[in-house]
């Protein structure tokens, strides 16, 4: 597959997920309610979590339990704002303002996050 083919069925596939998610906040209005708790965490690295920059990403490894990821470069800029101070709500702003995705992202953004602290890279503060 092409490059620019990969990224049509990129957004195509952001697309039917955000129609997915508006269509299920209508559907089922305690979404809205949980999407404003979760957006409001703060997530933040663990101490034992060590960032290698690689060429077009970044290798994440959690020495605490041996476990490793691989990221691509945008994702970087997130963890840097894991710091305990930004909300999800201001790091998915924050990303956007600064171009490196082309939309809103709040949902991507949380979960993202979740799978971060699900696989123990990040905690709540």
């Amino acid at each position: 597959m092409v490059e620019w083919e990969k990224m049509t069925l990129n957004i195509i596939q952001k697309f039917i997920q955000t129609v997915r998610l508006e269509i299920a906040k209508k559907n089922d209005p305690s979404l809205v309610s949980l999407l404003d708790k979760e957006k409001m965490k703060k997530p933040m690295l663990i101490s034992e979590i060590k960032i290698v920059q690689k060429e077009g990403g970044i290798e994440v490894f959690n020495q605490s339990n041996m476990k490793f990821i691989s990221l691509d470069k945008q994702c970087n800029d997130i963890l840097n704002m894991c710091n305990g101070a930004n909300t999800i709500e201001e790091i998915s702003q924050k990303i956007y303002e600064k171009k490196i995705l082309k939309r809103k992202f709040l949902e991507d953004t949380i979960i993202f996050l979740n799978k971060l602290e699900k696989d123990g890279f990040i905690l709540w503060k």
